[in-house]
């Protein structure tokens, strides 16, 4: 069942691919080309930045490791943005795999269903079809979390430990959200198995969670000295610029009863004056730090946004996914229409920029498409909804409950963390461990439908003779036995 899941979700691909490459520039549904550049730099020029060749500035905001392998496939095939779409496409269809075997440890049908519940999602072949990290960086984390996995048994070892360390080192060297997540994990590790495995000896345990977290704070710390080195000041770049550049506006806009677009124009004005009012030297990119400084004067204000934004995470619709097949016409006017909703930036459950869409095109021709962005706003509130369930199952056994604190930690900082920009891109990273829970609800509630009609079946199912015959002769033996 799996290989069929592999070979339809390849053939999918395959379509958009071909349709991408036909009706967009090489490097896809991306705006710009930024991680070309960067690789090209680095290749021709052995630097890391953007620029052109006398005047390179080096690049602190984006981890490099997505650019590092384009370095690479650019140095085999030529710079060619079309081979890194193809890339990202192999990862991608490597990720449906991995998330097969997250789930199969709680069982082999969750396995396959969560497998087939992350590949319909049609934000997958949309960012892999752009020059960007966001397929690899999906790949990693249920990579690093399947590692993870393993570490919550009694089977744990310091191989495990050294994998998952550096493939979890490896997704924030591709993104920044997961900075701190090692953290969370190396606790829940420790907790699990003093508390609940109870079958390693503490000193075991302690060296365990000392590989899990030295191989990550090695490999990130080497980017933050290159950005020290670059900047004079100790930041890791991905973190920063995802909280300051995407969460903060939002937070000024809800604060201030401005739209988003004024919001970041204004936190970039009061930005470019703080470094106007700066020695050279001291002069330097937003740190995590100020991002929590600006959530510290609002705190209540900052939590509201994120659980309003938590369901946006999952119900955001990558319109692309319908706009690769249209004609220049439509696809226009579609990127004007998403153009006017940017200062709107709707949050929570609401649904009118996508009915606002549908009237758009009303007349226009491409109604099925927007059908489809319907329909798959209806299925991901439906994942949304059995992921917690799912969660509340696997707490419920008994044998997988050591897991269900790992996935309990794992989502709740991925889901927060993702929630403070809530696009289907992170959508795309949070399903390799957000999909087993949901898979295992599904079946849950298959399960007990199948189990229910079959006992309403048998309830009206005409008995056959011979049941008859054999119910008959079971009654007049027990008349018998009560008569003596």
């Amino acid at each position: 069942m799996l290989i069929t899941i592999l070979v339809l979700a390849l053939i999918v691909q395959i379509i958009y691919f071909s349709n991408v490459q036909s009706g967009y520039a090489s490097y896809g549904l991306s705006s710009t080309d930024v991680y070309t550049e960067l690789a090209a730099n680095f290749k021709n020029h052995g630097l890391y930045g953007l620029g052109e060749e006398t005047n390179i500035k080096r690049e602190t905001e984006r981890p490099p490791f997505y650019a590092s392998i384009l370095v690479v496939i650019y140095s085999i095939v030529g710079e060619r943005p079309a081979m890194a779409l193809i890339f990202n496409n192999l990862v991608l269809w490597l990720t449906i795999a991995i998330v097969y075997f997250i789930g199969r440890t709680i069982d082999p049908r969750v396995g396959l269903l969560a497998a087939l519940i992350f590949a319909l999602d049609p934000a997958g072949v949309v960012n892999a079809n752009k020059n960007g990290p966001a397929a690899l960086y999906s790949l990693l984390i249920g990579s690093s979390f399947l590692a993870a996995i393993n570490l919550f048994t009694p089977r744990a070892t310091l191989k495990i430990a050294l994998l998952g360390s550096i493939l979890l080192a490896l997704a924030t060297l591709t993104r920044g959200p997961t900075l701190y997540i090692g953290v969370a994990i190396s606790i829940a590790l420790i907790a699990v198995h003093k508390f609940s495995i109870r079958q390693i000896p503490t000193k075991a345990i302690i060296m365990i969670v000392v590989a899990f977290f030295s191989l990550q704070m090695l490999l990130v710390g080497l980017w933050v000295a290159r950005n020290n080195a670059t900047s004079g000041h100790y930041e890791y770049g991905g973190m920063s610029s995802h909280l300051y550049e995407r969460f903060i506006p939002a937070l000024i806009a809800k604060r201030d009863g401005t739209d988003f677009k004024k919001a970041v124009d204004q936190l970039q004005l009061d930005l470019e004056q703080n470094k106007a009012n700066r020695p050279e030297k001291d002069q330097r990119s937003p740190s995590v730090s100020d991002s929590t400084q600006q959530v510290l004067k609002d705190p209540a204000r900052a939590a509201v946004i994120i659980l309003q934004q938590i369901p946006v995470l999952f119900l955001d619709y990558p319109h692309a996914a319908a706009a690769v097949f249209f004609g220049d016409k439509d696809r226009n006017s579609l990127e004007e229409f998403l153009s006017q909703q940017v200062t709107k930036k709707p949050t929570g459950l609401d649904l009118r920029p996508d009915s606002s869409l549908i009237l758009h095109f009303s007349d226009k021709g491409p109604r099925l498409a927007f059908a489809h962005i319907m329909a798959f706003k209806l299925i991901y509130f439906l994942v949304m909804l059995a992921g917690v369930g799912g969660l509340v199952l696997v707490f419920r056994d008994a044998e997988l409950r050591p897991w269900a604190y790992l996935f309990l930690v794992v989502l709740v900082y991925l889901v927060i963390g993702f929630a403070t920009w809530p696009a289907n891109e992170y959508r795309l990273s949070l399903m390799p461990v957000y999909a087993p829970p949901a898979a295992f609800m599904a079946l849950w509630i298959w399960d007990r439908l199948l189990t229910l009609v079959e006992t309403i079946f048998a309830l009206f199912r005409r008995k056959t003779p011979e049941e008859e015959m054999s119910e008959d002769k079971l009654s007049d033996e027990w008349g018998n036995t009560i008569t003596n």
